[in-house]
């Protein structure tokens, strides 16, 4: 494949930087392909912003979710560091061995 071809993120942010390296690199294409990636640009722009909407969208529930909880557990008298002594409390890894004579007594 040629060099030329190949758009790598240094070219594209070099491009996007810069109105005249644009230009410069436009000129080798014809008026189809500029049409064509003009409309491959607009196509993805679209996307990202969908997605980013999305994400926003999500973010906005999560905070609302989070907001939600601290109102039920203000209104039970809970403090988030009760829930995380708990959690501390509770290690994780391998299980404890069990001393056979305890469990039999038990």
């Amino acid at each position: 494949m040629a060099e030329s071809k190949n758009l790598d993120k240094e070219t594209l942010s070099k491009l996007v930087q810069n109105k005249n390296v644009i230009r410069a690199q436009l000129r080798r294409l014809t008026l189809s392909d500029i049409v064509k990636l003009t409309e491959l640009v607009e196509e993805v722009h679209v996307e990202k912003q969908v997605e980013e909407e999305e994400r926003e969208k999500e973010q906005r529930e999560h905070l609302e979710r989070l907001a939600e909880v601290r109102k039920i557990m203000d209104e039970h008298g809970i403090s988030p560091e009760e829930l995380q002594s708990e959690g501390a409390s509770k290690k994780r890894g391998r299980p404890r061995k069990i001393d056979k004579e305890k469990s039999s007594s038990e």
